[in-house]
């Protein structure tokens, strides 16, 4: 017959044992449950760049400018010890196109308390770039006051916001939201999303424009632009989403 207490006794005893081990290992900075800065950057000459490729499939991704002259990308954030290494940046020059892949390693978690934080940079200094093309599977997209002839965003799951980018603008999620915020409506704005609701804030309207809004499921509040005249000439401004609000405001 086979003896249930002392099996039981052993077991508590070797858990314990091995949770004193780890929260010592913790202590002291050795455990590899402990978190550490990920810190991986590279800078680019402005003059070899027109065009620029991002893609990450995890995080957040924040396009911003600085003060610098070259380009700056830099993938920051924390992770624990045992990850090391599962998230790397991965970039090459290409024909004037700068590509940039925030690449994670596939793999079973099998323990964390608190979740890896990673997020990648890049800081563009006051140069007006030909297009800037930014696609995430689960992530969030963040740009603000970088010059760009156009923009292409696209993301799976995960919000895009952007601020003061007026100029041709391609956005689309499958699930997530998207809100721009821009000086003035100058070209082309196309937004699609499947679940998600769009927001297009426009301090300065123009005096003609193409619309079209469409949403399956949602409230739709465009009396910003009920007052202005439709043009074949004029800049588009199309807004669909199967799920969700659509907003367009002259703010």
């Amino acid at each position: 017959m086979i003896r249930i207490k002392p099996i039981v006794i052993t077991a508590s005893s070797m858990i314990l044992i091995s949770i004193i081990g780890n929260v010592g290992q913790y202590i002291a900075g050795t455990s590899p449950f402990q978190f550490e800065d990920m810190d991986q950057s590279y800078t680019y000459a402005t003059e070899d760049i027109d065009r620029l490729h991002i893609q990450a499939d995890v995080g957040s991704i924040q396009i911003r400018p600085h003060d610098d002259d070259e380009i700056l990308v830099a993938l920051e954030g924390s992770q624990m010890r045992m990850q090391r290494n599962h998230v790397e940046l991965q970039h090459r020059l290409n024909d004037a196109t700068l590509e940039v892949v925030m690449d994670r390693e596939p793999r079973v978690q099998l323990f964390s308390i608190f979740p890896e934080r990673h997020t990648l940079n890049v800081y563009v200094p006051d140069v007006d770039l030909e297009l800037v093309t930014v696609s995430t599977s689960v992530a969030n997209i963040e740009a603000q006051n970088v010059s760009s002839q156009a923009w292409r965003f696209y993301s799976d799951v995960g919000s895009i916001q952007g601020t003061n980018l007026n100029s041709q603008i391609e956005a689309e999620t499958e699930v997530g939201a998207i809100h721009l915020d821009m000086e003035e409506l100058v070209d082309d704005v196309t937004v699609r999303s499947s679940v998600g609701s769009i927001t297009v804030a426009v301090k300065e309207l123009p005096d003609l424009i193409q619309s079209h809004v469409q949403t399956t499921v949602g409230v739709v509040n465009t009396d910003a632009i009920t007052h202005i005249e439709p043009s074949g000439d004029a800049p588009k401004l199309d807004l669909q989403t199967e799920v969700g609000s659509i907003t367009v405001v002259n703010d």
